[in-house]
């Protein structure tokens, strides 16, 4: 763990030109406590292609490295500083950031999974950090045209966003708001992320569904009797309007919550109206968030 998040951990090495640091990734998997100081680092004539595999990177820093046509495959950087570099033509394949800074990172024309760095910032005083990481994977997955990883991006980007309205307000950084600043940002927001995805989360979206049509479920049954239902139209054998039985309650319940069928049966209690009508309320917002995953999946 890095001891100054923006200084490498003491003793390291420095490491003054690229064909040094680069034979010692020919003969070394494991590089520990590095400073590298050149302004670049890109294939040469001398070294034509640079190709890093199964390589863990600890308490090494690039800060103001230009990495150019570099591929990663199967590293793992940990306790590493980016501090204003810049990651240009490059090649990141099954990699993994862990407590590393990005201040001021520049990403182009890259191949990178934005969920390689799930893990790179663990603290919410750096959400201003967050911020700027995935808005460059957002802006770089949209150059290369990585739909998937533009969507992946993009909710990383509003989660930091969240945690960003969460540190102006409760800790003034980078600078203080109000109440009705934070409340606008951070709560709905919160909800939002962890039901729905931010619309992006096809997995957040049926784990809510599910949750809440069993609630739904289980309130009907109990409620059954206070709703006074009728048949609307048809005979329905397996209704009893003074007792509920398993079948007709979930006709009843994917009725009101989807709209996928008819169960012919209508509530005539105040009661059962009201609850009918939040019900439905709720059944509205899921096919709204419904539409806007699909439209972000499969549109943008």
């Amino acid at each position: 763990m890095l001891t100054n998040f923006n200084v490498l951990n003491e003793p390291n090495e420095v490491f003054e030109d690229q064909v040094r640091f680069v034979e010692l990734l020919k003969v070394s998997k494991d590089l520990r406590n590095i400073l590298y100081k050149p302004d670049i680092l890109e294939p040469t004539d001398e070294h034509p292609k640079i190709k890093i595999g199964d390589t863990t990177f600890t308490n090494v820093s690039f800060t103001k490295t230009t990495l150019n046509k570099i591929n990663f495959y199967n590293c793992k950087f940990e306790d590493c500083l980016f501090i204003g570099a810049e990651l240009l033509n490059c090649e990141f394949h099954n990699c993994k950031f862990k407590n590393c800074n990005t201040h001021k990172i520049t990403i182009s024309k890259c191949y990178i999974n934005p969920e390689n760095f799930a893990s790179c910032l663990n603290s919410f005083d750096k959400a201003n950090i967050g911020v700027h990481l995935f808005q460059q994977l957002i802006n770089n997955s949209i150059e290369t045209g990585q739909s998937d990883h533009k969507r992946s991006a993009e909710y990383h980007f509003r989660k930091w966003k969240e945690r960003l309205a969460w540190n102006k307000y409760w800790k003034g950084k980078p600078y203080k708001t109000n109440i009705w600043g934070f409340l606008g940002e951070y709560p709905l927001y919160w909800l939002y992320r962890h039901t729905f995805g931010y619309g992006l989360r096809l997995k957040n979206f049926v784990i809510t569904f599910f949750l809440t049509f069993s609630a739904f479920y289980l309130f009907n049954y109990f409620n059954w009797n206070a709703y006074k239902l009728k048949e609307k139209d048809l005979v329905i054998d397996s209704f009893a309007s003074d007792s509920v039985n398993y079948s007709a309650n979930f006709y009843y319940t994917l009725d009101v919550t989807t709209k996928l069928i008819d169960s012919q049966f209508q509530a005539t209690s105040n009661y059962g109206m009201a609850i009918f009508s939040i019900q439905s309320i709720v059944a509205f917002m899921f096919l709204s968030a419904l539409i806007t995953i699909i439209i972000n999946r499969f549109v943008k």
